[in-house]
């Protein structure tokens, strides 16, 4: 804060953080069976908030807060992924089901957030068929909803055996794609008629990145007088 380009070597340093949580889905094989899919897969998140800015302290959310809109409602998101969804035939393997973006919930009702899933693996019988067997769970409470903050980066791993799912929950480093980069751009001056235009100045000079710009003089005769008018300063 209050950083300009003269109080600062030239360069203003713009720290941004993300307002949603990054949840992604994991499927991974628990045995060596193979033919395992995913036919269904959702989970529930939180629909409406209100994102708040704020002068930065050292209290929780020191940039911006999310003020939740009573009583909380629920929306379910599905993978973009096509499905039904191959679960690795190797033990151990998991593969992206799905990536979301969603409200954080660590401060609100986390019960409310579930998932739903359906699973077919691939059955035996003694008359040789190879019938299917199917697994759904429905309305399942997601573990460590606690680490969905503002700005988390958090993975479900749903590990899927033959009769039996297993989900475990991993915080990662902050998502972003923090770095450096370069703002270009041009700045718009426009300059006032008469004394009676708004912004009216008498003159003088500036400068715009480095760059002189001379305003205009309040003398009509003046060499630097104009009628008024747009100029553009191009950035180097």
């Amino acid at each position: 804060m209050n950083l300009t380009y003269g109080t600062n070597n030239g360069k203003v340093s713009l720290h941004m953080s993300h307002a949603l949580t990054r949840v992604s889905a994991y499927v991974k094989s628990g045995d060596n069976v193979q033919g395992k899919q995913v036919t269904v897969f959702s989970m529930q998140a939180t629909k409406k908030a209100t994102l708040i800015f704020r002068d930065p302290t050292p209290s929780y959310n020191k940039y911006a807060s999310w003020s939740y809109i009573n009583p909380i409602e629920m929306i379910t998101v599905s993978p973009s992924a096509t499905l039904p969804f191959a679960v690795p035939a190797v033990k151990d393997e998991k593969k992206l089901l799905a990536d979301f973006f969603l409200l954080p919930a660590a401060r609100i009702n986390e019960s409310d957030h579930k998932f739903s899933i359906t699973y077919t693996t691939a059955g035996t019988a003694s008359s040789g068929d190879t019938p299917v067997q199917t697994v759904t769970l429905s309305n399942q409470t997601l573990p460590s909803m606690n680490k969905w903050e503002f700005g988390a980066y958090v993975s479900y791993t749903f590990l899927i055996e033959k009769q039996k799912l297993t989900v475990t929950a991993t915080s990662h480093p902050t998502w972003g794609d923090a770095g450096t980069g370069t703002v270009t751009g041009s700045v718009v001056i426009t300059y006032a008629e008469n004394e009676s235009t708004p912004n009216w100045s008498n003159g003088g000079s500036g400068s715009v990145d480095g760059k002189p710009v001379v305003t205009h003089s309040t003398v009509q005769n003046d060499v630097q007088w104009e009628d008024g008018g747009t100029e553009i300063v191009e950035k180097s």
